[in-house]
């Protein structure tokens, strides 16, 4: 029968050393500072050894699989949040500068592959086919990571089966990758957030969207780490007014045709006019969604268009899934 009790209720789980003090050899600190780092010493140490104990008994008797991988939720962490996802998982959400080996293009994020060696100068910098062919209403386009492994199953989590608590360590992955804007010359951080939304009905069956949730997160872990900007959300300032076909079997051109119309400006009192827009997003598969809400975006006064998504389906991902089943984008 499995022990209860973790081991780290030992003395090394206190941080103590038999015989010396908690806070190590005395010091010539004013003050009583001593003192005081040695209760602290003890009171932190004794909160770990409580945590690891709490840890055991979440395990024991609350057993649950990690929805991710299948393996044990070891930690109450899980079940304190509602987040039926093993740290391990969590912690393999690993960003697409560590896991692709080619050049981006600077606008839309596309890996370039060996356009990276023709299309380079110092002047344009990367730019892949389709945005030096038709370049984008938006600025640029960024995401936190491949949409493949454990963020697919993770992102699927969310928007398939609900578990709405996954936002939250998604969302703080979506900021990292909405700081990568800091690099360009005309981001201020001055900006109107906008999700990009689905259609009421598609609203109401699901019951949230997704990529809603997300943003509330980032901008709510951005206002912790990017104090100076200012972010505000308004999200039902862009509506999606046309219910739209299935994106996953179209072509890219059917993609836009399928798109044509489908989102719109309510902003009444013209509070977009001028203003840098971040839309939001949780998947950038072809571009054909951001481009489309990018335009609308514009029409209706927007100064300039960024978009953060949290993954980034890149060319042989579309190119498979246009030719097998399985995702949509």
């Amino acid at each position: 029968m499995r022990c209860v009790f973790s081991e780290s209720m030992n003395d090394n789980a206190l941080d103590v050393s038999t015989g010396a003090p908690p806070s190590g050899p005395p010091g010539r600190l004013p003050g009583g500072a001593v003192e005081w780092r040695a209760t602290t010493a003890v009171l932190r140490s004794t909160v770990r050894a409580f945590t690891s104990v709490v840890d055991d008994l979440v395990a024991t008797v609350f057993p649950a699989d990690c929805r991710a991988c299948g393996g044990s939720l070891l930690r109450a962490d899980s079940l304190r949040f509602d987040v039926p996802v093993c740290d391990l998982c969590l912690s393999r959400l690993s960003p697409q500068s560590e896991t692709l080996v080619t050049a981006l293009c600077r606008c839309c994020g596309e890996a370039m592959g060996m356009e990276s060696d023709r299309f380079a100068s110092p002047v344009e910098g990367l730019l892949c086919t389709p945005c030096r062919m038709v370049p984008p209403p938006f600025e640029r386009a960024v995401a936190f990571g491949v949409y493949e492994d454990e963020l697919r199953e993770l992102l699927h989590l969310l928007k398939y089966n609900g578990v709405r608590r996954l936002a939250g360590p998604l969302g703080h992955k979506l900021a990292q990758a909405v700081m990568l804007f800091e690099s360009a010359s005309q981001w201020t951080g001055d900006v109107v957030v906008i999700a990009v939304p689905l259609f009421a009905a598609n609203t109401r069956a699901r019951g949230f969207n997704q990529s809603t949730l997300l943003a509330d997160e980032a901008v709510s872990r951005l206002r912790k780490l990017r104090p100076t900007w200012k972010l505000a959300a308004r999200h039902g300032l862009l509506k999606r007014v046309k219910s739209t076909e299935s994106q996953f079997n179209l072509s890219t051109r059917g993609r836009r045709r399928n798109l044509v119309g489908a989102f719109k400006v309510e902003d009444a009192r013209n509070e977009l006019a001028g203003r840098d827009v971040l839309l939001i997003d949780d998947i950038y598969t072809s571009g054909a969604t951001s481009r489309t809400c990018a335009q609308a975006l514009r029409r209706a006064g927007v100064r300039r268009v960024w978009v953060a998504t949290l993954a980034r389906a890149q060319r042989e991902q579309v190119e498979f899934w246009s030719s097998s089943s399985g995702d949509s984008g």
